[in-house]
Formats: structure tokens, C-alpha cells, sequence
């Protein structure tokens, strides 16, 4: 099970776990409106000889206050892919604050 944290910040006040492969990053100070771009990466553990196929990040909802996003792997040879946990991953946020 991955717990995730905040190891450094710029205006993320913290993270919340909502299941599996889905995570809540809850805002500081208010963004000015929700039109923000988040961008993501993430290392993927678990991994059998990096052949987890290609990953991503999908925002599924975004406030002034916060966003949540899901973690996605895509399919390879031993794996029809889907959403998974990871034990490191990051995201900015390029917009104003209010």
C-alpha cells in the first residue's frame, strides 16, 4: 500500500488518498479560477522489467481549491493495464493565485 506525502511544495497544503491509483492535492492559497494546467510524471513501482507499457495521469476534477487526478499504465505483454498506485510521482500547477 502506497501512503502518499508531500515531500516539498509550493502552495500544496496536502495529499489525499482516495483509492486506488487516485489522489486529491488540496491547494494552500486559492488559485484565481480553475483554468490551471496541471502537469504529472511518476515513477512506477512494482515493475517486471520495465515492461509496464506507457503511463499517465488523468485529472478528473479541478477547483480553485484543489485537483484530483487518477495514475493510468498502459497494457504490455504480461499486463492489460489500468489505474495503479505508485510509489513516486509529482505534478505543478502553471496558473495565478487569487
Amino acid at each position: 500500500m502506497v501512503h502518499p506525502a508531500i515531500d516539498d511544495s509550493l502552495n500544496a497544503s496536502s495529499v489525499t488518498d482516495v483509492g486506488t491509483g487516485n489522489r486529491r492535492i488540496n491547494f494552500a492559497s486559492a488559485m484565481s479560477n480553475a483554468n490551471y494546467s496541471v502537469l504529472a510524471g511518476m515513477i512506477q513501482d512494482g515493475n517486471t522489467n520495465g515492461n509496464r507499457g506507457a503511463s499517465g495521469h488523468q485529472v478528473e476534477n479541478k477547483t480553485t481549491a484543489l485537483y484530483q487526478y487518477f495514475v493510468f499504465f498502459g497494457s504490455s505483454a504480461s499486463s492489460d493495464g489500468g489505474i495503479s498506485d505508485v510509489a513516486v510521482d509529482g505534478g505543478s500547477v502553471l496558473g495565478d493565485l487569487a
